[in-house]
């Protein structure tokens, strides 16, 4: 029996929210933390099992046994748990960004996880790594969003966080969804964005892709909330107009995956970009017009915009730290 490669040493859980460990495999699963065990047999492909919800804290030790197999995992923490999924301005690093070095620290309650991509890209992380601890010398290869976002809730809860980077620039929507509900966007190719073709991205943009590579092997483990910053790559006057569909495709199969009908989404509205708006203007807007309704329609949404606080001359603004500190607001009642 396996345990999933997101379950490591310097795991952060969701407070209040069910610990579910899974894996692959069949035998009997016993699992504790803080006092509290579980138990069950499984026969299946993949096995998942549930500690209670527990409140912040940590570090802690959880151990598991898989069929006789023991392990131990040390420094795990109870805290405030975020997704952070989408295309390149996720997955822009913080070095790449404006923010001063004086902003990058190391703070071993701040943890990060890579999602793996399985498409030769550079992968400044692994998931064999298991969470990342802040260090100054590594922080720089981080998500910016994903970083500075922790940071500022770090400082304002004074609780664990972990982030989980599951990004990949140029990702065109239909490759984040699964392989069934991606058919949204069987329309002639000529109504595409470029980025469904060219060669360089054409291995992960299939139907299907990210999801089953990416994002479904980390989808079930609960979540204090996720953030979609996505749509670049979605910006032609022909699909925009799926936009909407496709949003509320991605989010209800997210939602399922939790278990969890109500998780919070900080939905980041791309950037205004004077080059996109000139080349598709009516792309674009459609794809940020979709943005806003759907947050507007969703109860567990907030829409977080970008446009006023981020450069519009290039499709990757380098400012990140206002954006980063509305969206760190999203989740604002994990302040104390």
């Amino acid at each position: 029996m396996t345990l999933a490669p997101i379950f490591s040493e310097n795991a952060v859980f969701a407070e209040g929210m069910p610990i579910k460990l899974f894996g692959a495999g069949s035998g009997k699963v016993r699992a504790g933390l803080c006092g509290i065990s579980r138990e069950a047999v499984f026969d299946g492909g993949e096995w998942e099992l549930c500690l209670p919800p527990m409140p912040a804290g940590g570090p802690y030790e959880l151990f598991i046994d898989l069929n006789g197999e023991k392990k131990v995992l040390r420094g795990v923490c109870i805290g405030v748990v975020l997704l952070f999924a989408g295309q390149s301005n996720i997955e822009f690093t913080l070095e790449s960004s404006n923010t001063p070095k004086s902003e990058y620290v190391s703070d071993p309650l701040l943890r990060m996880f890579f999602a793996e991509r399985a498409w030769g890209t550079e992968n400044p992380f692994t998931s064999a790594q298991g969470w990342n601890t802040a260090q100054i010398e590594t922080v720089g290869k981080w998500s910016a969003i994903a970083y500075l976002t922790g940071k500022y809730l770090r400082e304002s809860t004074g609780k664990a966080v972990g982030v989980i980077n599951c990004s990949i620039g140029a990702s065109v929507m239909r490759s984040w969804l699964p392989a069934k509900e991606a058919a949204i966007y069987d329309i002639p190719a000529e109504l595409l964005h470029p980025d469904h073709f060219y060669a360089e991205f054409a291995a992960f943009n299939k139907p299907g892709e990210i999801y089953e590579k990416m994002l479904r092997p980390v989808a079930p483990y609960r979540l204090s909330g996720a953030v979609w910053y996505q749509g670049e790559s979605n910006a032609r006057a022909g699909e925009a107009r799926l936009y909407p569909a496709a949003l509320k495709k991605f989010f209800s199969v997210l939602r399922a995956a939790q278990d969890n009908e109500d998780l919070e989404i900080a939905l980041v509205q791309i950037a205004d970009c004077d080059a996109r708006l000139e080349w598709d203007g009516e792309g674009w807007l459609g794809v940020q017009r979709a943005q806003a309704e759907f947050a507007a329609a969703d109860g567990h949404c907030a829409l977080v915009r970008s446009g006023d606080v981020c450069e519009r001359d290039c499709i990757h603004p380098p400012t990140k730290t206002l954006l980063s500190q509305r969206i760190a607001k999203v989740f604002g009642r994990y302040v104390r």
